[in-house]
């Protein structure tokens, strides 16, 4: 998709091509040095850490800053660790108006209350199952959305549409 100026400061990109490494059966060690439960996100070694089910983990980032954060961790011999870079999507909406996109496709409570900065949600957006992370860039509204591949051009086309009254913008 050719890139595409914005006046509102709303922008979409793709970012399927960051790794994202889903991790089970973590031991209290490499818990502890994530500092991130269940339904949250933090940032860890330039890495995005979510927590992204009961005992689950998804490690979202560049693929250099991704096995650097798991060669530091302590993994036990339980832990599974399943690279899903090539099986999911990754879009990026950020802009002061990208809860109100969002809420013309997701029937989640996106306000500050209900989804502060780094909450991690599953949820329905545009009829599709995705993660939806908030995660706010230098202090501006953002998310981070991720599904199955198969539902990318889907998914990308919904969002353009449901921001085209924002003057939504494609980033590189």
């Amino acid at each position: 998709m050719p890139a595409r100026a914005s006046g509102s400061g709303l922008v979409l990109r793709d970012e399927s091509s960051h790794a994202k490494v889903v991790l089970k059966n973590l031991p209290e060690s490499a818990r502890s040095r994530l500092q991130v439960g269940f339904g949250s996100s933090t940032v860890v070694m330039s890495v995005l850490v979510v927590g992204h089910r009961p005992d689950e983990w998804v490690l979202v980032g560049p693929g250099s800053a991704v096995d650097a954060l798991l060669e530091s961790l302590p993994l036990g011999q339980q832990t599974v660790s399943v690279d899903h870079t090539h099986a999911w999507l990754g879009f990026r909406l950020v802009g002061e108006s990208s809860a109100a996109v969002m809420a013309k496709l997701c029937n989640l409570d996106l306000g500050d209350a209900m989804t502060p900065n780094g909450a991690a949600v599953l949820g329905v957006l545009a009829r599709i199952n995705c993660d939806i992370v908030r995660a706010d860039i230098v202090g501006c509204r953002g998310y981070l959305l991720m599904a199955d591949r198969s539902y990318g051009q889907y998914l990308f086309d919904a969002l353009l549409d449901a921001g085209d009254e924002f003057e939504i913008a494609v980033g590189e």
